[in-house]
């Protein structure tokens, strides 16, 4: 593993125990999942969840898929995955620890052997080359799925001590498939859903996830981090950092058939 990925590796691992709280989700209650059975997404056979965490989704397909499997970067994740697979007693899933920018999908035997391939919230689908590693998986379907925009006063203030202009958070990634699906003649379903995420950390828990998040996208400059730990210090209350952050989730199906 490059140094790159070993340190979006231990990104994840930073953040695993935050996302280990979430439930898993239903077709009645989860707009991505609804969307799927919409669209006779959900159509039996066999599934992979591509940057799965802690394993809900992979969860969550197993109850339309014969076998569902889970593959993340983050050794972390899988461990909190393997154990909701067992706390659970769901039998016909499983996990790979290992980069989706490194697998090597003919070794693994994974050539056209899913029926349906997803990337739910994950930054692992982030290229041409990793989108077309997905397609390549997948024999009938694929579905992407990432935020196009996070706002709060709180993000807005750590870009501005940053000195930034632009907050991705997926955004160009999402065009770039958009434009690739495009150029190969695939006109995918395009589906918006609007949420407010609320978030409850220890100031230095807080700002920590803030650094790191920015460390990976290239975005902090000299003096960046002491002035955001400072910052987030000044607003805190009794310690902790109270956040509502307005999001806009996007989410691309398509057919490979």
């Amino acid at each position: 593993m490059n140094d790159e990925l070993e340190k979006i590796r231990k990104y994840w691992n930073f953040r695993a125990e935050g996302f280990n709280d979430s439930d898993i989700p239903s077709e009645k209650t989860n707009a991505f999942l609804r969307g799927l059975k919409e669209r006779g997404m959900l159509c039996g056979g066999r599934a992979i969840d591509i940057g799965c965490g802690t394993g809900s989704y992979t969860a969550a397909l197993a109850e339309y898929f014969d076998f569902v499997l889970g593959v993340d970067i983050s050794d972390e994740m899988i461990a909190y995955a393997r154990k909701r697979k067992a706390d659970n007693a769901i039998k016909n899933i499983g996990f790979r620890l290992g980069s989706w920018q490194e697998a090597d999908i003919a070794q693994n035997g994974w050539e056209k052997s899913f029926d349906l391939a997803v990337a739910h919230m994950s930054p692992a689908v982030d290229s041409v080359e990793t989108l077309e590693k997905m397609r390549s998986v997948s024999k009938k379907f694929c579905a992407v799925t990432k935020t196009v925009s996070r706002k709060s006063p709180i993000r807005g203030r750590v870009a501005e001590i940053c000195g930034l202009k632009e907050d991705n958070c997926g955004r160009r990634e999402m065009l770039a498939i958009l434009d690739y699906l495009w150029q190969n003649g695939i006109t995918p379903e395009i589906f918006y859903e609007k949420e407010v995420w609320t978030s409850e950390l220890t100031a230095e828990r807080a700002a920590e996830g803030y650094i790191r998040t920015l460390s990976l996208d290239g975005g902090i400059k000299d003096g960046a981090v002491e002035e955001i730990k400072r910052y987030f210090e000044s607003i805190a209350e009794n310690g902790m950092i109270r956040e509502n952050t307005d999001v806009i989730i996007c989410t691309m199906y398509w057919s490979e058939k």
